[in-house]
């Protein structure tokens, strides 16, 4: 079967949720004989990459499509993202593109359930295939844990990082870290810290590369994830790999991803996220780690190529 996998654009590096989708897929496929990555020449495109908001997919297509949706959050959060008249113009461009394509691979429940509904494509043209962990994503036992808070990712709207700085506030012995180039580089990020007066507790780590995220998070106390909606949450999925407690809000996909291996906050409840803090338990997330061995890169690749073959059937 000869596959063209069409990558994300260049803002989306191997830093971010659809460049690494994209990287550790394709590594992952090409462990399977009866998969031929080439250029041209293709029985099918996988389009690895989706945005409501920009030109990402042809109008006119010659072979069968496949497309990755990663989530409509700007869809569902419209207050936090409002797309502007050209962005309106793009989104119902891109919708009715999406609309002809043969088959539509999303990486959550929660995201199937919000494509149906904001573009009523039929539900069984649509399949959930899960993201996993990183390969270095593991505990290390020689590490051990520090007394900090962790948060991994960027500073997009849904993010909700404000719950988390105010909730800082409150927690005064505690120590945050924060990982993600956006983060580093936000003077709107560095002035709210500054405003709330927890400069001194919050270090901005800019890019890390991954064996220096694992290793973060691996003496991490605790991992936070304060948003108010995911597509997916990798981080949470990388802290339980490594065997550290997170703390998440009971919504979108982080549901489906942290299962009963989690703690759940009310994640606009700053008394309440703090409360959370305060309580986890910094002994090995055993638990934790099976949850996360339930997701893995083979089990994607396999699931992906059983798409290939239906659309190709």
């Amino acid at each position: 079967m000869k596959v063209s996998l069409i990558k994300p654009p260049a803002i989306q590096s191997i830093t971010r949720g659809a460049g690494f989708y994209g990287e550790n897929l394709i590594n992952s496929l090409k462990e399977f004989p009866e998969i031929e990555i080439v250029n041209q020449g293709q029985d099918l495109i996988h389009y690895l990459y989706f945005d409501p908001f920009f030109l990402t997919l042809p109008l006119i297509r010659n072979h069968k499509t496949v497309v990755t949706v990663f989530d409509l959050v700007p869809l569902v959060l419209p207050k936090l993202y409002p797309p502007g008249i050209r962005g309106n113009i793009k989104w119902q461009i891109q919708k009715n593109i999406l609309k002809t394509v043969d088959h539509i691979i999303t990486i959550s429940e929660s995201a199937k359930k919000d494509i149906v509904k904001k573009i009523g494509i039929d539900p069984e043209k649509i399949t959930v295939i899960y993201l996993a962990a990183g390969p270095l994503c593991k505990k290390i036992a020689d590490i051990k844990k520090e007394d900090f808070v962790l948060y991994i990712g960027d500073i997009d709207p849904n993010k909700n990082l404000s719950t988390l700085f105010k909730a800082m506030v409150l927690l005064k012995e505690e120590k945050l870290v924060m990982v993600g180039k956006a983060l580093a580089e936000s003077p709107e990020i560095k002035k709210e810290i500054e405003d709330l007066g927890i400069s001194n507790r919050v270090t901005l780590t800019g890019f890390v590369d991954e064996a220096e995220k694992v290793k973060l998070l691996n003496k991490a106390k605790v991992y936070v994830q304060p948003s108010l909606y995911e597509g997916f949450g990798l981080p949470v999925l990388e802290a339980l790999s490594c065997g550290t407690p997170v703390i998440c809000g009971r919504n979108s996909s982080l549901v489906e991803i942290g299962g009963d291996a989690v703690t759940y906050a009310n994640i606009e409840d700053v008394d309440d996220l703090v409360l959370k803090i305060k309580n986890i338990k910094g002994d090995p997330a055993v638990g934790g780690m099976t949850q996360a061995a339930k997701f893995s890169w083979e089990k994607t690749a396999q699931e992906t190529i059983k798409v290939y073959e239906k659309v190709l059937a």
